[in-house]
């Protein structure tokens, strides 16, 4: 005869078993390059990467490159997700991907380059995502996509600022500021952190509509990931790490209080950076690379030589912050290169074989040019095309 208390108490056994093993299967990884400290920020921004990404959360797609520090992987949804997919104001999803392309093909991103005219190609259709591809810009079926694409294109001149007032209005011109930002950025870090070699070619071209599904092209997003993180933000002090003028700046561009959800998405994301790469890379490097960046004209960077060890030299004691910076300015002024094994493999041993040092000094790089090059676009102006707001009775 069976016990009916051992029954139950055998029940009980397998039934917590199975919750531990169902808590454990929905427990999000941590890698081993993540400290300790960090495991439970960790899991809190990873739980709302892979709601909103998918398994792109993890793997070789933004922001799943960035999973090694969860600083850098928290600054990553922030641009992804509330500046680059939100909605914004006014521009289109389908413009946001013309804009997207053309920073692309301008950074010579092979592999942002065909992802986003995979996605072109299911929202806008085949005609407009071929004259993307082939450079057609002149054949764009509009002229407000004609003039995105080239203002992505050659965004990186500072003497050429393109989006004026005519035809866009005060808001498109700050959303086309952060689309321009947001890619900048991303481009940077998939040169150097994304696939290279035959996985890159096979990754670079998925079926238009299987990516555009994956990166919901056709859903409108609006800007809600900084309210459901800030729980695990907190120790980010964002007035003492970005200064009131740097904050001031993003605005500028930005859109200021009528984009307060985007602005405050990149002051945050370029906070959580500083301080991380102060904390892995050192308060020398940071200050060197910023200083030399902040130096840049957008002229493109030698071929060959020593320019980017030069632009550093403040550090030449220090065998090891100069290796660190050498890379960041590699990464910030000249990405694509990064995108051979060669390269590849002289960052990894500068950041001491250190996934986590070298996922950090990446994106502090990428995000560093990218700020660098916001700063020579032109401050919005115009006329907001937002309705006027209803005014209620009570006023």
């Amino acid at each position: 005869m069976i016990d009916p208390v051992f029954t139950a108490s055998a029940a009980g056994a397998v039934g917590a078993v199975a919750t531990l093993g169902s808590w454990v299967l929905r427990s999000p990884p941590v890698p081993a390059e993540v400290p300790y400290a960090d495991h439970i920020r960790f899991r809190a921004i990873y739980r709302i990467a892979r709601r909103e990404f998918g398994p792109a959360a993890w793997g070789a797609f933004p922001p799943g490159v960035h999973r090694f520090d969860t600083d850098a992987y928290l600054a990553s949804l922030l641009f992804i997700r509330d500046v680059y997919l939100a909605d914004g104001v006014v521009l289109t999803r389908g413009e946001r991907e013309v804009l997207a392309s053309g920073v692309s093909m301008g950074n010579e991103c092979y592999f942002c380059s065909n992802n986003h005219f995979a996605i072109t190609q299911a929202t806008e259709g085949a005609p407009v995502a071929n004259a993307l591809r082939e450079r057609r810009f002149q054949d764009l079926p509009t002229e407000r996509l004609r003039l995105l694409a080239n203002y992505g294109f050659r965004s990186k001149d500072a003497s050429d600022p393109l989006i004026t007032e005519t035809p866009f209005a005060l808001d498109e011109q700050s959303d086309a500021a952060a689309v321009l930002f947001a890619f900048h950025y991303i481009n940077r870090v998939m040169d150097t952190l994304g696939p290279i070699g035959w996985v890159g070619d096979f990754m670079a071209k998925p079926p238009p509509t299987l990516l555009a599904n994956g990166l919901r092209a056709h859903v409108s997003m609006q800007p809600e990931a900084l309210a459901a993180i800030r729980a695990v933000t907190h120790p980010i002090d964002v007035d003492a790490t970005v200064s009131a003028s740097e904050q001031a700046e993003i605005r500028r561009w930005s859109g200021g209080a009528s984009r307060q959800a985007t602005s405050d998405a990149v002051i945050t994301g370029w906070a959580a950076l500083v301080r991380v790469a102060r904390q892995v890379l050192g308060d020398r490097v940071v200050e060197a690379v910023r200083d030399a960046m902040g130096r840049w004209n957008g002229s493109e960077a030698p071929l060959l030589g020593p320019w980017a060890r030069e632009a550093v030299g403040v550090l030449q004691d220090d065998p090891r912050a100069l290796a660190l910076a050498e890379q960041a300015m590699i990464v910030g002024r000249a990405s694509t290169r990064m995108s051979s094994p060669r390269a590849r493999a002289a960052l990894f041993e500068a950041a001491g074989r250190d996934r986590r040092i070298e996922c950090v000094l990446v994106a502090f790089a990428a995000c560093t040019a990218s700020l660098r090059i916001l700063s020579w676009q032109p401050t919005p102006r115009g006329v907001s095309r937002e309705l006027p707001r209803a005014v209620s009775q009570e006023e």
